[in-house]
């Protein structure tokens, strides 16, 4: 079978990156990464996805898919539709995007921790939504890297730059990330990071690989206060509070704790198999 794997944005690489490696031995895979191009405000966004979609439109022809994988991706919705292939997608969070996306998938699979009215509300039948125990990017494989070693990661945002400079000066190596993006790293929260502050998908990646991790989300989602109940991550909100727990964490390894929560929940590979032939 033909089978097209999109992750559209940097924080989707390693889980979309570990279906599309899973599935090559029997398969013939075209794996297309995010683009270069983003932004946040709406304007910004269809613009980069408009320039995603005309860059990928002939790729994707020339391959001609049976199946589509992604994660909510807009654009993987439009082309697949458009080109009449069969769309599964993963989902683990209700965003506005969804609204393009749920009506066009043939199945979507969301983890059990959340409601499948969260989803039907956007378009997509309760009978196509497909609900089961565990979260992907437990799943992916754990990235070290020397160069993350020991470091501080912070996903900064206006509310959080003022304590870059507490933290540089508390700790030997910090290093920024910006929307969500861990670009140095592939896309990822290396496993050997002494820290991670964040805000974004990533505060999940980082808790489940057992990185000590604080997020400071405005709003908590199920997933995250999932993992703040199984003591893999912490809420603050406050510059302050975040400072005095970050010397407080920091180096302290979360890895056996996250390894008998990943343990109880079921690979989304697996469930994949059981509602495709693939």
């Amino acid at each position: 079978m033909k089978i097209w794997c999109d992750a559209s944005s940097p924080a989707q690489l390693p889980f979309m990156k570990y279906l599309a490696d899973r599935l090559k031995g029997r398969h013939h895979v075209l794996f297309t990464p995010p683009s270069q191009r983003h932004g946040n405000a709406p304007f910004e966004k269809l613009k980069a996805d408009t320039a995603r979609m005309k860059e990928l439109f002939p790729r994707v022809v020339e391959f001609a898919p049976e199946l589509v994988l992604s994660r909510a991706s807009v654009v993987a919705a439009r082309l697949s539709f458009g080109l009449q292939i069969k769309h599964v997608s993963f989902c683990e969070r209700a965003e506005r995007s969804l609204r393009m996306v749920s009506p066009l998938v043939q199945k979507m699979l969301v983890p059990s921790l959340l409601p499948a009215r969260i989803f039907s509300g956007y378009g997509i039948h309760n009978s196509d939504i497909i609900r089961y125990r565990g979260i992907p990017d437990a799943f992916t494989p754990r990235q070290e890297t020397s160069d993350a070693k020991g470091a501080v990661l912070l996903e900064t945002s206006p509310a959080m730059e003022s304590i870059h400079g507490g933290l540089s000066s508390k700790f030997p190596k910090v290093a920024t990330i910006r929307d969500g993006t861990a670009s140095e790293y592939g896309g990822d929260v290396p496993a050997d990071a002494a820290l991670f502050i964040g805000y974004s998908p990533l505060v999940i990646r980082a808790a489940l690989v057992g990185v000590p991790t604080i997020s400071y989300s405005p709003r908590l989602d199920a997933m995250q206060r999932y993992l703040i109940r199984h003591n893999l991550l912490v809420h603050r909100t406050k510059p302050n509070d975040i400072m005095d727990l970050a010397c407080k964490m920091a180096g302290s390894s979360k890895t056996e704790e996250a390894g008998r929560v990943v343990s109880g929940m079921e690979d989304p590979y697996d469930i994949l198999l059981r509602i495709v032939s693939v």
